[in-house]
């Protein structure tokens, strides 16, 4: 699947930050990482992503519709928060996925479903991705094929199960679910067949979701409000909650209204939590916070810390980098 290759909402900061000097933003952002370093033991984690590229070089292909990725790996981790990274990160698989694939991590392999041919019909291919080790990689195909062909797909991990969601064909308002099997290499669909669609995550929606247990969550923008959003696939259940402050802390708006430059949202642990977004200046930038219940059995929030890391540039001219698909590594 494509070739390998190895090649080498806008955030405002202060020039402090950018040049190393102490703000009043990050002084307090300091003292939250220590205050939360009391509260959780000093943890490690490995975060995959991949972005966008212009290819100059490719090819037409007269069978499949591609798009080129560049995927990154990066540790973020509680004993140095608020690290600066100038140092520019290299990728580790560089190359061409199918036009509108879905993509999921489980164990040690990225996982790559469907896509779109070049004659727009929906393809029901699968691949695999060795992370580790870093050594020249190819995707390798995976089989049965998937059920049903569809482009624009979703895919999620639920515990240990891969769940691939499909829009239900000239009915964008539901959706069916697939299940996955790693081991036994088997496809079953689950029931309901037929599942109504949240108003808010119509748009991209299952392809921004983040799984924790048989949730599946969301990060969306209501008028002036940052709502994070709540599907119990078992339960066939939808909840909603404002998330308050996350709108002026982290999330710019012009970003937020902007469909595919959304940022992203991960589970790290327990309560905790990471929001993921690209800069104007090449920056990708790493948000830690806790999600705790408060007394009135509401949602609070508390930030822990931040880090950066320095991406190459983009050649789209004052916009940030488009963060495609980002997951936690789990080993």
């Amino acid at each position: 699947m494509g070739s390998s290759r190895r090649e080498k909402g806008k955030r405002k900061y202060s020039s402090s930050e950018e040049e190393g000097g102490v703000s009043k933003k990050s002084a307090i952002a300091s003292r939250r990482s220590r205050s939360y370093g009391r509260i959780f033991s000093p943890c490690s984690y490995d975060i995959i992503f991949c972005m966008p590229f212009f290819d100059a070089n490719r090819e037409v292909d007269p069978i499949y519709a591609w798009s080129s990725f560049e995927w990154y790996s990066c540790n973020i981790h509680a004993d140095s928060p608020d690290k600066v990274s100038r140092k520019r990160l290299s990728p580790f698989w560089k190359g061409q996925t199918p036009f509108s694939a879905a993509f999921v991590t489980l164990g040690s392999h990225i996982y790559c479903f469907g896509g779109r041919a070049s004659s727009r019909e929906p393809i029901c291919d699968m691949a695999k991705l060795r992370i580790a080790p870093r050594v020249d990689k190819e995707w390798v195909s995976v089989f049965p094929k998937m059920i049903s062909g569809r482009y624009y797909s979703s895919a999620s991990v639920l515990r240990d199960r891969i769940i691939v969601a499909l829009c239900v064909p000239y009915d964008h308002y539901y959706a069916t679910f697939y299940e996955y099997d790693v081991h036994h290499r088997s496809w079953k669909e689950l029931e309901p067949t037929r599942r109504k669609i949240h108003p808010m995550c119509r748009r991209e929606w299952l392809q921004r979701s983040l799984s924790v247990g048989n949730t599946l969550y969301w990060i969306e923008r209501r008028h002036n409000e940052i709502m994070l959003i709540a599907y119990d696939i078992d339960l066939d259940v939808w909840l909603e909650r404002r998330v308050e402050g996350l709108e002026t802390s982290c999330i710019p708006y012009d970003e937020v209204s902007g469909g595919p430059g959304l940022p992203r949202l991960l589970h790290l642990e327990k309560h905790r939590f990471c929001v993921l977004e690209c800069t104007v200046d090449d920056y990708l930038h790493c948000l830690v916070f806790d999600v705790s219940r408060t007394q009135d059995k509401s949602m609070g929030i508390s930030f822990a810390w931040e880090q950066k890391y320095k991406v190459g540039p983009t050649e789209r001219k004052g916009l940030p980098h488009i963060l495609h698909y980002c997951t936690l590594l789990k080993h």
